[in-house]
């Protein structure tokens, strides 16, 4: 068996890693492997290589009409194929796509139609799906690819594929792996443990206001630290805005504190590791620190949480809301933003499928009330503006803290948890369970080929598209 890894670039970042340990899970099944990206990697993918062009994400801002996306989704399945041609030495090869169902390239789901119809094996992984609140992901006016095998990362995806009508039978579930040093490298001493940590990239949807939050209460012998900054240049003005609102109010959180130290010893210094994020596509920092000895506390996020703990991870330090006091923030300026935000997204909701669903509107008013209810909104749910008015306030107001406290009892000690157990339970993300996973959707990829048939995107908006995965950060 031949495999071609398609994406659109080989940058450092979560997709990146995930498609390293499949290369190195091919290699290890002794399945020949090569890589298609439309930028020349910055380091050695480990496998022969070419860079296609036209693969690369399209311009900021870029509209065309649907006859010029299928002209150049042409030109590209011709080239994609003709560099798989030159890797490979000729003959069938299965192309293992990653992601192409977010208009980050609005001619790849096109090109990937066109290679299926000449009799192509492809397998589709979708690590995101734009129909979960990310309206400038849409694709506009075209259907997904038909005849391609799905891969999904959670089983919220799974149900989700399965109800826009895809049969079971051409949907696997592909978790991620864990990395296979995760475990070698020990916990903090308690000496040594010094920092709440928050391993990621410093991304809207990290929800890093939340973490500034939270910060108010920790102990005066713990900090919070963030590990990188936003590679995108469209993000690093909300994560400069936190780092100067955590400057002025004294909030000790550190930002970009894997600049300096290595992952390792961030980890050798770690108490806790903390996730405010409110959108994940499977939810690798639940599960790395754990393989590490150190327990996670924050935000539990009902989309990819549930997979977990059915393989028996428990996670006892996860709130599922945190409840802002009234008067803490413009609340009657927020809800005009609100509604200004949820009238864009059916906006793009109707470019994309050509019309206004008639359930859309229903569910938009649903997601208004229930952003909004009597109990207090999520501060989760809240966007950049009336999150840096609360802060201010709890940061200011000597009496702030503790009306929070009442509505959140657990802030009080919220980064306290016991040391995880149930290491076995993550046997079931090793890189040896989840290359075998691997290994067994492309046989099932290269026995089914052309019978796949194409999720309806309206079908799949409703299924997504839901209140409780509605977040102003994860827009």
């Amino acid at each position: 068996m031949k495999v071609v890894v398609v994406h659109y670039h080989f940058k450092s970042g979560g997709v990146t890693s995930v498609i390293r340990r499949h290369l190195e899970a091919c290699l290890r099944a002794g399945i020949e492997a090569f890589l298609l990206t439309g930028e020349e990697p910055p380091d050695s993918p480990g496998v022969p290589w070419e860079t296609v062009p036209g693969l690369a994400y399209d311009p900021p801002g870029r509209r065309e009409s649907p006859d010029t996306v299928l002209g150049r989704g042409a030109a590209l399945a011709r080239d994609l194929a003709a560099a798989a041609g030159r890797l490979s030495g000729g003959g069938p090869v299965l192309y293992h796509v990653h992601n192409p169902t977010i208009r980050k390239n609005a001619a790849l789901c096109p090109a990937l139609d066109i290679l299926a119809r000449t009799g192509a094996r492809i397998l589709i992984q979708a690590h995101d799906f734009a129909e979960d609140w990310r309206p400038d992901m849409l694709q506009h006016g075209l259907p997904y690819p038909a005849g391609c095998r799905w891969a999904v990362l959670n089983g919220r995806d799974y149900r989700a594929l399965r109800d826009a009508g895809l049969s079971e039978a051409d949907i696997d579930l592909l978790p991620n792996p864990l990395p296979s040093r995760a475990a070698s490298v020990p916990p903090a001493s308690a000496s040594r443990a010094d920092l709440v940590l928050y391993p990621v990239r410093g991304i809207p949807r990290k929800n890093l206001g939340e973490l500034l939050l939270l910060s108010r209460w920790l102990p005066p012998d713990l900090s919070a630290a963030v590990t990188l900054p936003p590679n995108n240049p469209r993000d690093r003005p909300i994560h400069e805005a936190w780092k100067s609102l955590a400057r002025e109010t004294g909030a000790r959180v550190f930002f970009d504190a894997g600049l300096s130290s290595s992952l390792d010893d961030l980890y050798a210094r770690t108490r806790t590791v903390v996730t405010t994020s409110v959108k994940e596509g499977f939810g690798f920092s639940f599960l790395e620190p754990l393989a590490r000895g150190v327990p996670v506390a924050g935000r539990r996020l009902a989309s990819v949480l549930p997979d977990f703990e059915a393989a028996g991870i428990s996670y006892p330090g996860l709130y599922s809301a945190l409840r802002v006091p009234e008067g803490l923030f413009n609340r009657e300026a927020f809800e005009t933003r609100l509604y200004a935000v949820l009238e864009s997204v059916s906006r793009a909701v109707a470019a994309a499928l050509g019309h206004r669903p008639s359930w859309l509107a229903e569910r938009m008013d649903r997601v208004r009330q229930a952003a909004l209810p009597p109990e207090g909104p999520d501060f989760g749910v809240l966007d950049a503006e009336a999150q840096a008015e609360a802060l201010e306030r709890v940061f200011r107001d000597p009496d702030a803290p503790s009306s929070f406290e009442a509505r959140n009892p657990f802030l009080r000690s919220w980064w306290e948890v016991p040391p995880p157990d149930g290491s076995e339970a993550l046997e079931e993300y090793s890189p040896a369970r989840c290359g075998d996973r691997l290994v067994e959707a492309y046989e099932r990829t290269v026995a089914s080929v052309g019978s796949g048939s194409t999720p309806d995107r309206a079908a799949l908006l409703r299924a997504l598209l839901v209140p409780e995965g509605f977040f102003c950060p994860g827009l």
